[in-house]
């Protein structure tokens, strides 16, 4: 039996109306907080936007709680005001990618002016974009955490930028670990691969991989939390095949994501796993700050566990 204080995922995408089936899922896959990828109509001007923005998922989620602020062009000059409501900003280059390569840098470059420095600032976009980011973090001493790594050229930027003492971290789909683009045979894949030489470099440089997400996962058809469902029987499968150690898995779901992100584990929020022979699950019971929310031995009884929004390092 394998006890851990929860996993966390970064950048889960959640659409609107899903928080409730999601967060569920998450619980019965081990997960016991969430940081979610806003969508492109969720942009916050103003604290009083950031309210509303969480008003669903403080009313449906089953596990703790975030949604990472999305930076754009309208609400860079206020994001002074609504720091404080999130744990991280969002530079998702593909939502402004119609803005202009200047344009960009310019909003990147006002970002890291005014986001407070103790907080971690995601960014997404092409090897260009984010070797444009790194070189800003060093200039303006900030944290940036480069989400879903999965060429050569960008470990290779985070391991350079790791030895040359930024704090810059990042995260990866385990799946990038195991297939290369020619796995798909030219059908569709549920996550983004490189190719396998990308995939031998995330290898090589696997210390440098600071955290598992399901970001980007999309299978057609799949159900809410799907994503998160997966997650544990991959890590198992991959520790199975010793390709990862129980160390591993947690350093990279549990530990760096709480460091990164200002997480507080809780000492009561506990989650008991097992690889079970058959069709048993893989989660027994997950107990969040002292209160049982899920039990194996009945899936369907529905207890929330007093969910709480994730505030920076409040939690």
């Amino acid at each position: 039996m394998l006890r851990f204080p929860g996993f966390i995922d970064i950048c889960t995408e959640i659409g609107k109306g899903c928080w409730k089936a999601v967060t569920r899922q998450a619980v019965r896959s081990g997960y016991t907080a969430l940081l979610a990828a806003p969508m492109s109509t969720e942009v916050c001007s103003e604290k009083r936007d950031a309210a509303r923005m969480m008003a669903e998922p403080e009313a449906d989620s089953f596990c703790d709680y975030a949604k990472i602020a999305l930076i754009t062009p309208e609400n860079i000059r206020t994001i002074d005001e609504w720091a404080a409501e999130v744990p991280a900003a969002l530079a998702d280059f593909s939502v402004i990618e119609s803005a202009g390569s200047f344009a960009q840098m310019n909003l990147l470059s006002r970002l890291f002016n005014r986001w407070p420095a103790e907080k971690p600032i995601c960014v997404r976009g092409t090897e260009n974009q984010i070797g444009s980011a790194i070189f800003m973090a060093q200039v303006h001493g900030r944290k940036v955490h480069v989400c879903s790594v999965t060429t050569r050229a960008e470990i290779e930027m985070v391991d350079e930028a790791k030895r040359s003492g930024l704090p810059v971290t990042c995260d990866t789909h385990p799946l990038n670990l195991l297939f290369g683009r020619d796995a798909q045979n030219g059908s569709g894949f549920p996550v983004r691969l490189g190719t396998e030489d990308d995939r031998q470099a995330l290898w090589k440089y696997f210390g440098d991989i600071d955290c598992f997400s399901s970001a980007g996962y999309s299978h057609p058809g799949g159900e809410a939390g799907e994503a998160l469902r997966i997650m544990l029987p991959l890590l198992f499968s991959m520790k199975k095949s010793q390709m990862l150690t129980d160390e591993d898995i947690l350093r990279r779901c549990c530990v760096n994501p709480a460091r990164i992100f200002g997480i507080r584990p809780d000492p009561s929020t506990v989650v008991e796993a097992e690889d079970p022979a058959g069709s048993r699950p893989y989660i027994r019971t997950v107990t969040l700050r002292g209160s049982l929310i899920y039990s194996a031995d009945a899936p369907d009884a529905d207890r929330p566990g007093g969910a709480s929004a994730i505030k920076g390092y409040s939690v």
